[in-house]
């Protein structure tokens, strides 16, 4: 961080003057839907880049002068060609043109009257994240449920998520760090009975060598999650889900290694797979009495084109999570959970089948709701090279 930014940052043309203006161009248009004039938008293009580069990005690389330049250099004017198409395009009757219009300016989908929220598809609806908090039916129990890291709870709940998590190596591994986090928005359907949601992810490693050669430091773009769930039955106290993940092959660079250092960390090794497709069916399900609930959720991933793993193009993993928690009747709403993760890789080759984790830990609040946990390996290829983990998040309910 206190180094001067570098030009040659080693990533490539397409990733400095395309990825960088594109992300630019969705900060001006997230301004601008805020109700801020051009330039002021601009300016907070530049401001939000820099923070970006000395922040999250500055942590475990040398900040990049190309990326402070592109992203609001090429970013704002993109911004503005997007902004005047868009809404040329949402003023016509024609409704493939609209379509299109809120394609272009996604923040159409977002962004209301000032108002943050999301744009239901499903409803029609724009459902702020403002506001007092309102209950549908079944939606206590869904927020009672909602405060795992690892597993999908069955009840469909509007949220959005923001989440870090922070992997302590070993001492073969340089004592270093892999770093995940990712944004989550899940929308559910008017009746609350289904719902879907899309998930972002960067992956990074940080001050890592192998064999004593260290790795270059920095994140790389994962690949995206994709899903949905539908409430099979539910009665007063029980609910069970079923519901469908696919990962979708995003993570598109890799030019020094980094993703294929991160597939070492077995346990996310499908979110960091370059070119794999991984399809994720999944039943999940709850029973509460009171403050005391208990969640497990069973879920196999295929995974298509996987050969950068072990030179198979075919990987077969089932997992199977179990989570206890309680809820305290007092200020904060705090829950404490604990949460125990396995995963078996059955077609595995060259690592050992099953891993074994378990999560402590507590949240707080309801509409917003911040989390924090810890994991420590039990047993298989991770406990190898990881010590603990800590995770942070942060979600709003809606």
């Amino acid at each position: 961080i206190s180094q001067w930014p570098v030009w040659d940052d080693g990533d490539s043309f397409f990733t400095n003057w395309v990825t960088h203006p594109i992300v630019g161009s969705q900060d001006y248009l997230f301004y601008r839907a805020m109700g801020h004039s051009r330039w002021v938008s601009a300016l907070g293009v530049v401001v939000q880049s820099t923070l970006f580069e000395y922040t999250v990005e500055g942590l475990v690389e040398t900040p990049s002068l190309v990326d402070l330049i592109s992203t609001p250099g090429v970013g704002v004017p993109m911004g503005i060609l997007l902004e005047e198409s868009s809404n040329w395009l949402v003023s016509t009757d024609f409704v493939p043109a609209k379509i299109l219009g809120h394609i272009l300016n996604p923040m159409r989908n977002f962004v209301h009257d000032r108002q943050i929220g999301v744009y239901n598809p499903f409803s029609k609806q724009f459902m702020s994240v403002s506001g007092p908090l309102e209950f549908a039916p079944g939606k206590p129990e869904a927020i009672d449920l909602a405060y795992p890291f690892f597993f999908e709870q069955p009840f469909p709940l509007g949220r959005f998520r923001a989440d870090l998590e922070v992997v302590n190596l070993k001492k073969n591994m340089g004592n270093g760090e892999f770093i995940f986090y990712s944004l989550r928005i899940d929308v559910p359907s008017k009746s609350r009975l289904w719902g879907v949601y899309v998930q972002i992810a960067q992956s990074g490693i940080n001050s890592l060598s192998i064999d004593g050669v260290g790795q270059r430091d920095g994140f790389e773009f994962a690949n995206v999650l994709v899903g949905g769930k539908h409430i099979l039955f539910k009665t007063h106290s029980s609910i069970v889900s079923a519901g469908l993940g696919l990962m979708l092959p995003t993570s598109y660079k890799d030019n020094v290694g980094r993703l294929q250092t991160l597939t070492l960390f077995r346990r996310n090794f499908p979110i960091n797979l370059q070119k794999a497709w991984t399809v994720s069916p999944y039943l999940t399900a709850a029973a509460w009495s009171g403050p005391f609930n208990i969640q497990a959720m069973v879920q196999n991933d295929f995974v298509l084109n996987a050969s950068q793993l072990e030179g198979n193009s075919f990987e077969y993993r089932i997992n199977y999570s179990a989570v206890t928690g309680v809820n305290i009747p007092v200020i904060a709403s705090p829950v404490l959970f604990a949460e125990f993760n396995g995963y078996s890789a059955l077609t595995a080759d060259t690592f050992k089948k099953t891993d074994l984790f378990v999560t402590t830990g507590v949240r707080l609040g309801r509409k917003y709701s911040p989390g924090f946990a810890m994991q420590f390996p039990l047993t298989g290829p991770d406990k190898s090279i990881d010590k603990y983990s800590y995770m942070f998040d942060f979600q709003v309910r809606f």
